[in-house]
């Protein structure tokens, strides 16, 4: 029979059993078909289910379901095996399954619903199934796969199924498709694997790349690593509705152990980190809180990949870890996600300090930045990770150890507060319960009281749901917390009735400080409702009264709640709109207190001593602060006429008040104790006359002050009237407030009749005096403390200078001059400022503006106003009175030294907007050249002023040009260019000179070696070098040594960021940009270690001239150096994709080969046993029994030094060889001959023997005298003061300290090299070094 024949024949077959199998409509239809499909072959079957489907297709969408001859067929085949007719059934159930599945694979819209039902008669039949069927239908379905890239929605269920089953088929030969035809025999395991495998290479359409990860991930059975991985590939391009969805098949897929979970689980926290759609972001948030719920052991991968995180890390890893802290199980996630913000906020820290490696690292979003992402995230499903932020910001906050880690949480509290009110309640219940239980000013509550004065305002109003939890707080705290709780829950208003009722409470108590803390609370209330009447609230007058009421009864209870009672009304008679109401509040107690005090026509002085407890120097009556409250009440217009007349007679008295009227035969403390009090009274008396301007009084109100203070000591003197007063007592020209009373020419002139105090230096020393010690003790306001550095810049620094020097500024016989206290004020002024605010100090002492003496000082908003210029134009002026001072000799050396310590914080406002500015640099290098040749100028050998210079010299290095041009953004450099060679030595040249002086100076030290052909070089040297002396010498080598520690710490943090480079990954990715960068900075931190390593080998090759003190800091800076050698070479091994390049070859040569060969040569002569000490050592035990007590306390001094300098050495040989074994290992691991640039032939075994220690070294009779100096530096003038100088040491190093210079040295063992060296064989290695200087 031909083709055509028999398509004819399965035709009319076909047709029949449809239309048998249509009419079957009995109860016993299942039978029938059974019997009806066992007698048809499996094409005539094929075609009957086709032409089904066809007509099921044709009836349109709405259609879901199965044709009723698709369902006679299927139950008929599974009848035909029920009944033992396996063969039929076999054929009968292919026939239909293939048919169905061509049908689904070839419909165009299979994502329809209709396949569904068909995708559940395949689910049903998929156990009935011969191997050949499931192979040619899982097939047929992957052939539609690699064509289309899509699996349809009915083989969701049947597929995983279908691919299970293939396991149980036996060996299947499988043609492999090429030309040749090559056959492959599988069994039924590698069948399902080479299918899996097979599937994972195909193109995924993008729309349906989620459902093949299902299905996928549903068959693979324990091939998950093979799935999980095309998963990941197709993450990266899946859209961003698909992404989270993959994700969530992504993480299910991780059930191949702890590692594949903690793979899978990282690369999906890395991606999404990269990732900007929030969205998609927040719905991945949401898919691994599920897959956690799942699996516990995700979360231990989470866990696991947090303790390794860098400080790189992203928005979704850290909100991921916040989440996953909610579960008690993952607490520890908590802990990291604060360790991961102190490191990255330290990060941030030291990032600025080191500018050298900003070009080379890539510019990162901040901390904060992160956190604030993650609490704006909260509104898209990011709820729990936002709460468990606020938990780790609260604990991050009362961590005074981490202060850039405060900030950062102070800030992400802020927003949060802000944005949510979900966690408000969280916040202000950690606030009040710290602020109750707050009883110190420098407590922990001190962040959190901050936090709520920013909160206040912000939004005042946020808080008004929970001001009675504030409330609450005031029953217990103290008083520096119970003023800012107050003032948030009156400015958040509806609780003022319970807020004053228990402040009243509170101030009726018995103790003391809970007096005291009702008085801040009922201050800050008063003060809300004075600043809301001042803005238009009528209402608040009430308010204003009855705190005010409330404050009227502490001025009539202890002495320190009056003063606290004045204090406070005092602060709110300056507010706006308070005066006439508080004069109705308090003006009759004032009044009466005054009159009770003062009776009129009394002896003031006796008065004055009454208000002293009897037989006392305490103060009974704060006198001043009652006359300060009269004052500014008076000056408001809101006294009464009667108070106002009593005041002026007060003043009256004041002026014409003499010490000797007061208590002249008292005891000398209660003297000195009714002096004071007289004098803080005038103080008082003068700001108002002042403020008055009335000009006759307000003379000879200062004109008594003078005399009360010099009776008296001034460390107690009130420090705005003290800056008042000397802006008359210095030459000023300028003045502060337009239309003050101290610039009308007529005023002038009558201070200059009174007290005449450009003359009088007693008087303006004895203000100085007082400002500087109020300044010094952190008692001044920024305010004040800039007008003070205004009136010492203006009035006196700058005629320093002057070829005729004013009289006012001449050195007295005794005691510090005018000149010198103007220089410690303005010391003072730069150490008192925070960073934030040390700017406005040039710009206040240069060109002085209102803005800037306001209660929140702030730089102008002029454009002529530039803080980096008056910067630079402030330190020329320091450098000429500097210079002119030291001219002088050796009267300005104390007045030198104070002025470059004021250069010095001067100079370190200019690392942040130097590079816009002109002209700075060029004056920033005329500052460094000077500072730096201080040492070898003849100047008076002060060591105070030497180290000012040096830390005036490491400020400015920095801002030397020529200027390091910002490398290009790393994208568009393969490779990268490697890092300049003469900017590390550019920037050190400064520090290089004054290393190369120390060397020179320390030939001329007692005991060190010299030759004859040397001495006249070492008398030129003695003459050009007065300042080293043995005083000297060691705090120079100190200063340099501390610098070069700081330098090497920089060095070392930025070895570490070399794994925010290098992801682990990386091996397996090849190079790429992140490899390219860490070698562009792994070039630059190795070009900056050899240029420190350089300059370290001057003062280690005078190590053996310092006392020990001194020299044990240079072989600390060694220590440091290795330290970070090391550090860097083990991030070298972490990560074998770095290669060793040129720059870390030469680091090694010069590190390993030259310097460690000095300091093994140092060790032996400075620690080891002299050829001398020989005969002591061999001295029989019996030599020292005659020996008396001081003898053997020498002895045992002796001893505990040796001691002291073995823990140095042994950990210094100790660190030297554990950086020597991290570069062997680096060696062995790339395959790099590295173990050549290691000095191996030194011998480093030793013990030292301390019973053999001699009684006396040699050394000890030169150097005993320097030990106090150098434990005290202070006390190292040779002009016999008190040092007031600002002094650099190893813990207070200037952050913004840097800088060394460049030397090539011979090694002191080549002798071909050497042509110094002496041909004797009895010369020591320490002449040798010498010989080379």
């Amino acid at each position: 029979m031909d083709t055509t024949d028999q398509a004819m024949e399965i035709a009319d077959q076909t047709t029949e059993l449809a239309e048998q199998l249509t009419g079957l409509k009995d109860k016993d239809a299942i039978a029938e078909a059974g019997r009806l499909l066992g007698e048809h072959s499996e094409q005539t079957i094929f075609k009957v289910v086709e032409g089904d489907l066809d007509d099921m297709q044709q009836q349109g969408g709405d259609v879901v379901g199965v044709g009723r001859v698709t369902m006679l067929v299927f139950r008929g085949g599974q009848w035909l095996n029920e009944h033992g007719r396996v063969e039929q059934g076999g054929v009968t159930l292919r026939g239909a399954v293939l048919a169905c599945v061509e049908r689904i694979c070839e419909d165009s819209d299979a994502d329809t619903k209709r396949w569904n039902a068909v995708g559940d008669r395949l689910v049903e039949a998929v156990a009935q199934l011969d191997g050949r069927t499931v192979i040619d239908a899982v097939f047929h379905i992957l052939a539609e796969l690699r064509a289309s890239g899509t699996v349809a929605r009915g083989f969701e269920s049947f597929l995983p199924l279908a691919v299970e089953a293939m396991g149980a088929v036996g060996a299947v030969e499988l043609t492999a498709g090429t030309a040749e035809e090559t056959s492959v025999v599988r069994t039924g395991d590698g069948l399902r694997a080479y299918w899996i495998e097979a599937a994972c290479e195909c193109r995924w359409e993008a729309t349906a790349a989620v459902r093949i990860s299902t299905v996928l991930g549903e068959a693979c059975g324990t091939q998950t690593g093979v799935v999980a991985q095309r998963v990941q590939q197709q993450l990266r391009q899946a859209a961003g509705t698909d992404q989270a969805a993959l994700a969530g098949q992504l993480l299910r897929l991780a059930r191949g152990g702890a590692a594949h979970q903690r793979e899978i689980a990282s690369g999906v926290l890395r991606f999404f980190d990269g990732l900007a759609d929030e969205d998609a972001a927040a719905a991945a948030q949401q898919q691994v809180t599920a897959a956690v719920r799942r699996d516990a052991g995700l979360g231990d991968a989470l866990v696991a990949h947090g303790r390794a995180l860098a400080a790189d890390a992203g928005e979704f890893t850290l909100g991921s870890l916040l989440a996953l802290a909610r579960v008690p199980r993952f607490g520890e996630a908590l802990g990291l996600v604060r360790a991961h913000v102190a490191r990255a906020a330290d990060d941030e820290r030291q990032l600025v300090a080191a500018r050298w490696v900003c070009a080379h690292l890539p510019a990162e979003r901040g901390v904060a930045t992160q956190l604030a992402a993650i609490v704006r995230r909260a509104a898209r499903g990011w709820e729990q990770a936002a709460q468990a932020l606020v938990q780790a910001a609260v604990t991050a906050l009362a961590d005074a150890r981490q202060p850039p880690a405060q900030r950062v949480a102070r800030d992400t509290l802020r927003t949060a507060f802000a944005q949510h009110a979900f966690v408000r309640g969280e916040i202000i219940m950690q606030i009040s319960g710290r602020a109750a239980t707050d009883t110190d000013t420098e407590s922990e509550a001190e962040p959190f009281l901050e936090l709520l004065a920013l909160l206040v305002e912000d939004d005042a109003e946020a808080l008004r749901p929970h001001a009675a939890r504030l409330v609450d707080a005031l029953e217990t705290a103290g008083a520096p917390a119970a003023g800012r709780v107050a003032a948030a829950a009156a400015a958040a208003g509806s609780v003022r009735a319970p807020l004053l009722l228990v402040l009243r409470k509170r101030l009726f108590a018995q103790a003391v400080e809970s007096r005291l803390a009702a008085l801040a609370g009922l201050a800050a209330v008063a003060r809300a409702a004075a600043t809301a009447l001042a803005g238009g609230d009528s209402g608040a007058r009430a308010g204003l009264l009855e705190a005010a009421g409330l404050l009227r009864r502490g001025m009539t209870q202890q002495a320190e709640v009056r003063a606290a009672a004045y204090g406070h009304v005092a602060q709110l008679l300056q507010l706006p709109g308070a005066p006439r109401a508080l004069g109705a509040a308090v003006g009759g107690v004032l009044r009466a207190e005054l009159a009770r005090v003062l009776p009129p026509g009394g002896a003031m002085g006796t008065a004055l001593e009454r208000c002293l407890l009897p037989g006392s120097d305490r103060v009974a009556v704060p006198l001043p602060a009652m006359l300060c409250c009269v004052s500014r009440l008076v000056a408001a217009g809101g006294a009464e006429p009667q108070l106002a007349t009593r005041w002026a007679e007060v003043r009256a008295q004041l002026a014409r008040l003499q010490p000797d009227d007061i208590a002249s035969d008292a005891p000398d403390p209660r003297r000195q104790a009714a002096l004071r009090l007289a004098a803080e009274c005038a103080d008082t008396a003068a700001e108002h006359a002042l403020a008055a301007g009335e000009a006759e009084q307000a003379a000879a109100l200062l004109a008594a002050f003078g005399r009360l203070r010099i009776a008296d000591d001034v460390l107690q003197m009130g420090l705005e009237c003290a800056v008042d007063a000397l802006t008359l007592a210095l030459p000023d020209m300028a003045r502060l407030r337009p239309g003050h009373a101290l610039g009308t020419t007529g005023f002038a002139d009558a201070v200059q009749a009174a007290a005449p105090w450009a003359t009088d230096a007693t008087a303006v020393r004895h203000l100085l005096g007082a400002a500087v010690a109020r300044v010094a003790t952190g008692g001044a306001t920024p305010t004040a403390v800039l007008r003070l550095a205004y009136v010492v810049v203006s009035g006196a620094i700058k005629r320093m200078a002057d070829a005729d020097l004013p009289p006012l500024l001449e050195r007295p016989a005794r005691g510090r001059g005018v000149a010198q206290l103007s220089a410690d004020a303005l010391a003072a002024c730069t150490a008192a400022l925070s960073p934030e605010l040390l700017p406005l100090l040039p710009v206040a002492a240069l060109r002085p503006c209102p803005p800037l003496f306001a209660e929140s000082p702030e730089l102008p908003s002029e454009p002529q106003i530039d803080s980096a210029t008056c910067a630079a134009e402030l330190l020329a002026v320091l450098r000429r009175a500097a210079d002119a001072l030291l001219a002088r000799r050796p009267s300005g050396t104390r007045e030198a030294a104070s002025l470059l310590a004021a250069a010095r914080d001067v100079a370190a406002t200019l690392t942040d907007n130097v590079f816009a500015v002109e002209g700075v640099r060029q004056s920033a290098d005329v500052v460094a050249a000077w500072a730096s040749t201080l040492p070898a100028a003849d100047v008076p050998p002060d060591a105070g002023l030497l180290r000012n210079a040096i830390a005036l010299t490491t400020a400015c290095q920095p801002l030397l040009p020529p200027a390091v041009t910002p490398a290009p953004p790393l994208s568009a450099l393969r490779p990268p260019p490697p890092p300049s060679a003469n900017a590390d030595h550019c920037e050190f040249a400064p520090m290089r000179r004054v290393a190369l002086v120390l060397c020179r100076a320390a030939r001329l030290l007692p005991g060190a070696l010299s030759d004859d052909e040397d001495s006249h070089s070492e008398d030129d040297d003695a003459t050009s070098l007065r300042a080293l002396t043995q005083r000297t010498v060691p705090a120079v080598a100190a200063a340099i040594a501390v610098w070069l520690r700081y330098e090497l710490r920089q060095a070392e943090w930025a070895a570490t960021q070399l794994r925010r480079l290098v992801p682990p990954e990386l091996e397996l990715r090849g190079p790429d940009e992140d490899l390219l960068s860490s070698i562009g900075l792994e070039r630059r931190v190795c070009a900056r270690l050899a240029a420190l390593a350089e300059l370290i080998i001057l003062p280690l090759l005078a190590c053996t001239q310092l006392p020990p003190a001194a020299s044990d800091h240079v072989l600390r800076a060694v220590l440091d150096l290795h330290r970070a050698l090391a550090g860097l070479t083990r991030v070298k091994l972490a990560f074998a994709a770095l290669p060793v390049t040129e720059a870390f070859t030469q680091l090694l040569s010069l590190v390993c080969a030259c310097l460690n060969t000095h300091i093994y040569a140092v060790l032996v002569d400075k620690y080891g046993c002299l050829p001398q000490q020989h005969a002591l050592l061999s001295q029989p035990k019996s030599a020292a029994k005659g020996k008396n007590v001081a003898g053997k306390k020498a002895a045992k001094s002796s001893r505990s030094r040796v001691m002291r300098n073995s823990s140095i050495v042994s950990s210094l040989v100790y660190q030297i060889e554990l950086t020597e074994k991290y570069v062997v290992q680096l060696g062995a691991k790339l395959k790099t001959p590295l173990a050549h640039y290691l000095k191996r032939s030194t011998a480093r075994d030793f013990r030292i023997e301390v019973a053999a220690v001699p009684e006396q070294l040699p050394y000890e009779d030169d150097v005993a005298e320097l030990e106090p100096v150098l434990q005290n530096p202070g006390d190292s003038s040779d002009t016999g003061e008190a040092a007031d100088d600002v002094l650099v040491s190893e813990d207070a190093a200037d952050p913004d300290d840097s800088g060394i210079g460049h030397l090539d040295l011979p090694d002191p063992g080549d002798s071909d090299t050497n042509l110094n060296i002496s041909g004797e064989d009895d010369e020591s290695p320490a002449s040798k070094r010498q010989r080379q200087l």
